[in-house]
């Protein structure tokens, strides 16, 4: 697919549906940005410590939006050179960041 998706008429075939996977993208990365901000109460697991069952559920937000947008950049990369791509590229990396500073907060806390 990733060959072919490089052609203009399969381009303009395809454009409704590449706009609403980069839109639905972007609302899996706001999706997480506002867990992350909410901090939502991390499912706690019986068998960890609470510093440990946050730090699991920070690696699981990351890895919810980090392979979906590892595929898109791979399959698709002519996907997130437009506007929108634009956007969900700086908005993912700005979540990602987030994330990375909760873990290392929450790491240095533990130790």
């Amino acid at each position: 697919f990733a060959g072919v998706s490089g052609r203009e008429s399969v381009q303009r075939a395809l454009s409704d549906k590449l706009s609403s996977i980069v839109s639905g993208m972007m609302e899996e990365v706001l999706d997480v940005k506002d867990m992350l901000e909410r901090n939502l109460s991390a499912p706690t697991h019986k068998n960890m410590p609470d510093a440990a069952s946050h730090m699991c559920w920070l690696r699981a937000l990351k890895e919810r939006i980090v392979r979906p947008m590892d595929k898109l950049r791979h399959t698709i990369p002519e996907l997130l050179n437009n506007n929108d791509g634009w956007k969900l590229r700086v908005q993912h990396d700005t979540v990602l960041a987030d994330i990375d500073e909760a873990l290392s907060r929450l790491e240095h806390t533990w130790r």
